[in-house]
């Protein structure tokens, strides 16, 4: 039997159907097929099952023939697909997420699979792009209704080949149709299943991302997922992956103050894992007093978790504003990191940064230390073009940051300042000039009170 396994597996490998996160994706003879575009030996079709639902993992899937001997070399590769039915049809193909959309990553996995990239090729015979496009779309088409929706949809693609050939659609869009429908009973099961697996083998990508995402807000699927399974997905996740967001808003949603999730937080918060303030920061019903040093302890130790931290306090109604002595150990964290003296190279986005976080910080003793810094005249980071303050503009130099901070400790507030200051009607040019000389006025009357 074993030898018989090992036979179908490498007949599964040498047959001419390259079939890529596919499970039998040769028992598509009753798909729709469109075609798309061809070039002399090369044919794209796009493969539609006529009715599918949210539990299908295959339903959709891009389709290149290779009808010669040798492999074709592909140098880059898009599509989109996108509905037409209902209101979106209203405005151009694409202009919000309503069918999946790809790369050249995304229809040669394999090839991105390497580093350096490797080559992207359609090998002899039929070569099928299933997973990521059955994936996206289902999460973004969700639950479809039990009498089934009629789905109008176009695609768009487009293959440069290693010669410089461009291999498009004709029509630019070409239309195709299906229908989506609620799935049954056997559906459910199988989605909850899936739900529990993708949780258990997270992947760094979009489509899985969303799907996840999507299976959990359904409450006949997500429930089947256990606090320990869902916990065990956090750890599996890593630091970067997309998708962590959604899987720490449904631990929250649906096991808010859970003694074993608080245990967990504290564990991880104790061991200063990073990825914990991105959960906590998605997580505004769960909070306990045990996080609460841990936490500290984070934003004492490592200045790259100053935002995140006060984040997550601000989240749970900033019980530092109300307790002087959690303000005084946070403001003497930032002081004793040396980072509002940084004399690097990056010195301006250091002190920036050190700023904004003693000013979170509330803590009123603290003025003293911003006090040099107001003198400081060195551009600051310019993060964006913000109303809040002198209407228009965000600080444009370090003394303008540390203005901002001291007003915020001494009033808790730096707007109430700002408001009264007018630089409408003037060009960019100007209101800068004018901002800086509205700021020295401010500044020299809050030396003054410190």
């Amino acid at each position: 039997m074993k030898s018989l396994r090992l036979l179908i597996v490498s007949l599964i490998v040498l047959s001419p159907v390259a079939a890529l996160f596919a499970d039998n994706t040769d028992d598509i003879a009753d798909w729709r097929t469109y075609p798309l575009a061809a070039h002399e030996r090369l044919t794209v079709n796009l493969r539609v099952k006529p009715t599918a639902t949210l539990a299908d993992e295959q339903w959709i899937a891009i389709e290149m023939v290779n009808a010669g001997d040798a492999p074709i070399h592909v140098t880059d590769a898009r599509y989109l697909m996108a509905r037409t039915d209902g209101h979106f049809g209203k405005g151009p193909p694409g202009r919000q997420p309503s069918l999946a959309s790809g790369n050249s990553e995304s229809l040669f996995p394999a090839a991105w699979a390497k580093s350096p990239v490797g080559r992207m090729t359609i090998p002899p015979g039929t070569y099928r792009v299933i997973e990521q496009p059955s994936t996206w779309s289902s999460a973004l088409l969700g639950l479809g209704p039990p009498e089934g929706q009629r789905i109008t949809a176009v695609i768009q693609l487009e293959l440069v080949l290693a010669d410089g050939t461009r291999v498009a659609t004709k029509p630019k869009f070409t239309p195709f149709e299906f229908t989506w429908r609620r799935p049954d009973t056997d559906g459910f099961e199988r989605m909850r299943s899936r739900l529990k697996r993708l949780v258990a083998s997270p992947k760094f990508r979009d489509s899985h991302a969303d799907l996840v995402g999507r299976l959990l807000q359904i409450d006949e699927v997500s429930s089947a997922l256990t606090l320990p399974e869902a916990l065990a997905g956090l750890d599996k996740y890593g630091r970067m992956i997309t998708g962590r967001d959604r899987l720490a808003r449904f631990v929250d949603r649906r096991f808010p103050n859970d003694p074993a999730l608080l245990a967990s937080l504290e564990q991880r918060l104790r061991r200063m894992d990073p990825t914990v303030l991105h959960d906590l920061q998605c997580m505004p019903n769960t909070w306990g007093d045990s996080l609460l040093d841990p936490l500290l302890a984070m934003f004492a130790g490592d200045a790259a978790n100053w935002r995140l931290t006060l984040d997550v306090l601000d989240l749970h109604g900033s019980p530092h504003k109300a307790n002087a002595d959690l303000a005084r150990r946070m403001s003497h964290a930032v002081v004793a990191s040396g980072e509002l003296s940084d004399a690097s190279e990056n010195a301006a986005v250091t002190i920036t940064a050190a700023l904004k976080a003693l000013g979170r910080t509330h803590d009123r003793a603290a003025v003293k230390h911003v006090k040099p810094l107001l003198d400081d005249k060195r551009p600051a980071p310019v993060e964006s073009i913000s109303p809040s303050r002198l209407k228009k503009l965000p600080p444009f130099r370090i003394c303008d940051v540390a203005l901002d901070t001291a007003l915020v400790l001494l009033d808790g507030d730096a707007g109430a300042m700002y408001r009264p200051l007018d630089v409408e009607g003037l060009d960019f040019a100007a209101i800068v000039n004018q901002a800086a000389a509205q700021r020295d006025l401010l500044i020299a009357k809050v030396k003054s009170r410190i």
